[in-house]
C-alpha cells in the first residue's frame, strides 16, 4: 500500500472576482515519488515504543534521584544555618547531638521472642553523644525556621507526613520471604524508624517550603532527620 499526494495550486488575481486553477485535474500526481508503506510506519513506530518503554524508567529514575538530591542540599542548608543560629543566640553549643563514630549505637546481645532487643551492650560512657540541652535546643529551633505545622505524634493521621516506608517494611521489600521477627532483629538498633513508628510516634515539623523534620525518638529528642 502507497500514498498517493494531489497537489493543487491556487492563485487568486488581484481584483479578479474568480480563483485560477492553474493546474487541470486537480494538481499533480506524486505517485511516482518513494513512499514508506503502512507496515514500514507501524514497525517504526514499534520499534520506538519499544525504545521508550525501555529509556523511561531510567530516565525518570535519574530525575527523581537528582530532585532528592537537590532537596536534600537544600533541607541541609536550611538546617545548618539554624543551628548556627540558635549557637550564635545563646553564645555556645548546645548540648543535643550524637558521636558521629557511634551512629549505631551498642549492639544487642539478646533479642525478645518478636524479635526487638532486650538486652543491648554496656558501655562506659553514653555512646550516642549528649542531651541535656535537647528541650533547649528545640524551642530554640522552632524560632529559626518557618513552620507551618507542627504534629506531636500521629503525624501521618493527622497529614504531616505522607506514608513513608520505615526500615523494617523497606528490609522486607527487599526480601519478601523474611519473617516480621527476623525483620525486627534486622531493624533492631533503628526501631524507632520503623514504618509505624515514624507514622504514630515521630514529631514532624512541617515549613514552609514543604519541607518536612522528623525529630529522633532515641532517649529524646536528639537529632533531626531530613524527609
Amino acid at each position: 500500500m502507497k500514498f498517493q499526494l494531489k497537489l493543487c495550486i491556487i492563485i487568486k488575481k488581484k481584483g479578479a472576482n474568480n480563483e485560477t486553477i492553474l493546474q487541470s485535474g486537480g494538481g499533480h500526481n506524486l505517485s511516482s515519488a518513494p513512499a514508506f508503506t503502512l507496515a514500514e510506519i507501524l514497525i517504526t513506530l514499534g520499534i520506538i515504543g519499544v525504545v521508550a518503554a525501555m529509556t523511561m524508567p531510567v530516565l525518570t529514575a535519574k530525575y527523581r534521584e537528582n530532585v532528592i538530591k537537590n532537596q536534600l542540599k537544600k533541607a541541609y542548608s536550611l538546617v545548618a544555618q539554624s543551628l548556627l543560629q540558635i549557637e550564635i543566640n545563646n553564645g555556645y553549643p548546645l548540648e543535643c547531638y550524637v558521636w558521629p563514630s557511634y551512629r549505631g549505637g551498642n549492639g544487642c546481645i539478646e533479642y525478645a521472642e518478636d524479635g526487638n532487643c532486650k538486652k543491648w551492650e554496656t558501655s562506659a560512657v553514653d555512646p550516642y553523644g549528649y542531651s541535656a540541652d535537647c528541650e533547649i535546643f528545640q524551642k530554640e529551633f522552632e524560632k529559626t525556621v518557618k513552620i507551618i505545622k507542627v504534629c506531636e505524634n500521629n503525624a501521618l493521621a493527622q497529614g504531616c507526613i505522607p506514608e513513608y516506608n520505615g526500615t523494617d517494611s523497606i528490609v522486607k521489600q527487599d526480601n519478601e520471604d523474611i519473617s516480621d521477627v527476623d525483620a525486627n532483629k534486622q531493624t533492631a538498633g533503628t526501631a524507632w524508624w520503623r514504618k509505624n513508628a515514624i507514622a504514630k510516634d515521630r514529631k514532624a515539623y512541617v515549613l514552609a517550603d514543604g519541607t518536612i523534620l522528623l525529630m529522633s525518638g532515641w532517649s529524646g529528642m536528639r537529632i533531626l532527620q531530613l524527609m
